[in-house]
């Protein structure tokens, strides 16, 4: 089944090796998925892409729509610490 989303190599500055670098070792094919990647490990991208990390960052930013941006950005300022999706163990006991 496709992904949903602008896929990379629909981008001209993701040329194909790149692209199936990405989608082979992080399972990245779509422009939402790599500024979501990028938003949150820019450090090892920035070693894996060199100088492109943020050419290539801004090209998939490009095909966002500002609506998406904005989900991203209020994602990101949740203040939920519990990223499995499930409430903290009752108090005083380190399980359920």
């Amino acid at each position: 089944m496709p992904k949903l989303g602008h896929p990379l190599r629909e981008i001209p500055e993701f040329d194909p090796p790149l692209v199936a670098r990405l989608r082979d070792e992080y399972s990245v094919t779509t422009a939402e998925e790599f500024v979501g990647l990028w938003r949150s490990v820019q450090a090892q991208l920035r070693s894996l892409l060199g100088s492109k990390a943020e050419e290539l960052a801004s090209a998939a930013l490009r095909r966002l729509s500002p609506e998406q941006i904005a989900d991203m950005h209020r994602a990101e300022q949740s203040e939920y610490p519990y990223r499995t999706g499930h409430d903290a163990p009752p108090a005083g006991k380190s399980t359920f």
